[in-house]
């Protein structure tokens, strides 16, 4: 009877770390498939004789209900859903052999199990944490094994459920108020872009409405023969036109159209800005992502020049395909002493600008990069790579 009554726990459990590691909604018909797998699944073990290979076959099913419902690739996900079981499994095989494991420690392992994986998914998980957490557990673990009163294996049977559900809680919370935070940010992000460019828009708009009459004023002085106004006047709107062109031509549509308005705001701001850019037309970065990235940086290295004098502002940007790495360093003038946490990648002021740097750290490392940030006294230089093949 205990038997069944922990192997029913620990497919429960099965079902919450399936729901919660991949992208499976909820639904009806979902949470209807989900009980009659469950009961299928208790039944299976009046069936089998032996727990660990019950358990083979549970996971067999759970990657099936895996297939059909989760949005995640399954290549992804697969691994993920079968450790599982595997993991049950192999230890109920230990315990057939050895006896060396009780199902309260089995059902703690998997719980820490549980945490460890699901954290990890959810980016929440640092090492000081991690540390606790398994400290915590496992002196649940040892306590379980070395006492075989039933009243102690209760009160550590109940201490790691409330310790897992009060970490759920807490981090599902904050994976929903960043994730919140986040899309509100990349909206402010992209409405910020599409203000830029619509200004950027409106001066070509400005400059072809003024078309005819720039053409009425060269004729004018062409009557008159006045050749050498012609070629000043003429110089004059060359100069003007590559203003509205453009500052940088990098061979990359999205980073020049960013770019382009950053520099035009900066130089707006009297700040000196320096600017090489060479790139690929295509890269492995999406057009969505590099907006995000280049334009926080970019961003942040304006917002920080504007707490300066005017004669001290600078920003040097150099952007470049280099041994199959994209490569962009961004060094602005900066006060003295910055109020910045470098290695949580957060402002202490935090607001907009510390979430803009922390989604620059995330997607850095989405494609495998390496963020380094560093700042001496009157600079501040943010450097990233990313590999490209």
């Amino acid at each position: 009877m205990q038997a069944v009554t922990f192997n029913i726990i620990l497919i429960l459990v099965y079902f919450y770390y399936i729901y919660n590691i991949g992208e499976i909604h909820k639904g009806t018909v979902k949470n209807a498939v989900a009980l009659v797998l469950c009961i299928f699944a208790i039944l299976i073990f009046c069936l089998l004789r032996y727990e660990f290979a019950a358990w083979i076959l549970i996971s067999l099913i759970m990657l099936l209900f895996d297939l059909f419902y989760d949005e995640e690739p399954f290549v992804i996900q697969w691994k993920k859903v079968v450790s599982y079981g595997i993991a049950v499994a192999s230890m109920l095989a230990v315990n057939k052999f050895f006896s060396t494991l009780s199902y309260m420690m089995i059902y703690e392992i998997i719980i820490l199990f549980c945490f460890i994986v699901l954290s990890r998914q959810r980016k929440c998980l640092n090492p000081i944490n991690g540390i606790l957490v398994g400290l915590t557990y496992l002196i649940i673990i040892t306590a379980t094994y070395i006492y075989e009163s039933t009243i102690i294996n209760l009160i550590m049977f109940l201490l790691s459920s409330l310790i897992f559900l009060i970490l759920e809680v807490i981090f599902k919370n904050y994976q929903t108020s960043f994730e919140k935070n986040t899309r509100y940010f990349q909206q402010n992000v992209l409405h910020n872009q599409y203000e830029e460019i619509k200004n950027i828009y409106i001066n070509m708009r400005g400059w072809r409405h003024d078309y005819h009459s720039h053409l009425q004023t060269i004729k004018a002085h062409l009557a008159l023969n006045q050749l050498d106004e012609v070629q000043k006047y003429l110089l004059e709107l060359e100069k003007d036109l590559s203003r509205v062109d453009s500052y940088v031509k990098s061979g990359n549509l999205m980073a020049d159209a960013i770019l382009n308005s950053k520099i035009s705001i900066a130089e707006n701001k009297n700040i000196n800005v320096i600017c090489k850019a060479e790139l690929l037309e295509n890269v492995i970065i999406t057009d969505i992502d590099m907006c995000v990235i280049l334009g926080n940086l970019l961003d942040n290295a304006i917002e920080s020049c504007m707490k300066i004098e005017e004669n001290k502002r600078f920003i040097r940007i150099y952007i470049a395909v280099m041994k199959k790495q994209l490569y962009m360093s961004i060094q602005n003038s900066a006060k003295e002493e910055l109020d910045f946490n470098e290695r949580n990648y957060i402002s202490t002021k935090r607001g907009e600008h510390g979430l803009g740097m922390k989604r620059v750290k995330i997607l850095v490392d989405k494609y495998n990069g390496y963020l380094n940030l560093q700042n001496e006294p009157g600079i501040f230089a943010s450097e990233l790579t990313i590999p490209i093949e």
